[in-house]
């Protein structure tokens, strides 16, 4: 019986839940005031008090809980500006992720070099819905997406992003 990586985020999982119920608690019961009741009246507004923010902080960890991806990464480009970084990653399930000053997730497909998005960030590095990965003497690594302008040519008046090796 091995140790996959949906055992151990099950594990994660639990003992966070279980800290969270145990922060209600402390934090319910110094509201409250109710460390040791001693009239049943104390005792049930104290047991109100915990498991409503227990409830509370279960369910805002699990609303909020990022969930790791499933599908590989298969390539992955960046931008360094100096000031800050965007970077590109292309998931195996046809999924990509923008991240720079906002975040967007979509969907892509891939037909030889080109590469055509759903979505664009409405702010940021990225441009156009097209981009084509090419060989690039101006990248750290020999190789870049390009961004291709309306007219199907490469638009060079616009960032090259290097592609790195994905892990």
């Amino acid at each position: 019986m091995g140790c996959t990586k949906n055992s151990v985020r099950n594990v994660l999982t639990n003992l966070t839940s279980l800290y969270s119920l145990l922060i209600a608690a402390v934090v319910g019961g110094w509201y409250l005031g109710y460390w040791l009741p001693s009239a049943l009246f104390s005792v049930s507004a104290g047991l109100v008090g915990f498991i409503a923010l227990a409830f509370g902080s279960h369910a805002f960890y699990r609303h909020y809980a990022m969930k790791y991806p499933t599908s590989p990464i298969i390539l992955f480009a960046s931008y360094d500006s100096g000031v800050g970084g965007t970077m590109l990653v292309f998931r195996a399930d046809g999924t990509f992720r923008y991240i720079a000053t906002d975040v967007v997730t979509g969907h892509y497909t891939r037909t030889n070099g080109l590469i055509r998005l759903d979505q664009l960030p409405k702010t940021g590095l990225l441009k156009r819905q097209t981009l084509l990965v090419r060989p690039s003497p101006f990248t750290e690594t020999s190789h870049g997406i390009w961004q291709v302008g309306l007219t199907g040519r490469v638009d060079s008046t616009l960032v090259v992003f290097t592609i790195f090796p994905a892990k």
